[in-house]
Formats: C-alpha cells, sequence, structure tokens
C-alpha cells in the first residue's frame, strides 16, 4: 500500500479527503442501494450476469472509435 510511503503531512491530507467523503457519503446506510449491490455481486457470483475485462471494455472502445469521424464544435 502506498500509505506507508506517505509523510505525517500527506498522511493527513489523505485522512482529511476520507473524512469527507465518510461525512459525505451515507451509501452504507441505504438499504435499498445495499440490497442491489448484493443481487448484483450474486448475479455475477452465479453466472447470471456476465461481466467484462478490462481488456474485453478496451477492445470495445477501441472497435467502436472511428478516427477522423470526429465532431467539430
Amino acid at each position: 500500500m502506498y500509505l506507508v510511503q506517505l509523510n505525517a503531512r500527506q498522511k493527513e491530507a489523505v485522512l482529511s479527503v476520507m473524512k469527507t467523503f465518510a461525512r459525505d457519503e451515507a451509501w452504507w446506510n441505504d438499504k435499498e442501494y445495499l440490497a442491489e449491490m448484493g443481487r448484483r455481486f450474486t448475479g455475477m457470483e452465479t453466472g447470471k450476469i456476465k461481466s467484462l475485462t478490462l481488456e474485453e471494455i478496451e477492445a470495445q472502445a477501441r472497435q467502436s472509435y472511428k478516427p477522423g469521424k470526429r465532431k467539430r464544435r
């Protein structure tokens, strides 16, 4: 982990950011969100939901990109 490489001031900055996220994000208390994530993880683990690897996503992105077809503003 990179935390061991940080000096005291950098660690304090990271901790401050994490505290901000913890204060602002209350997703772990949202029962509907947690239930949905539970269903999705179960679906991926059982194979009912197909997930993509990073390589598959990159290949699809490259395939869909057409050089020279950019919209001009």
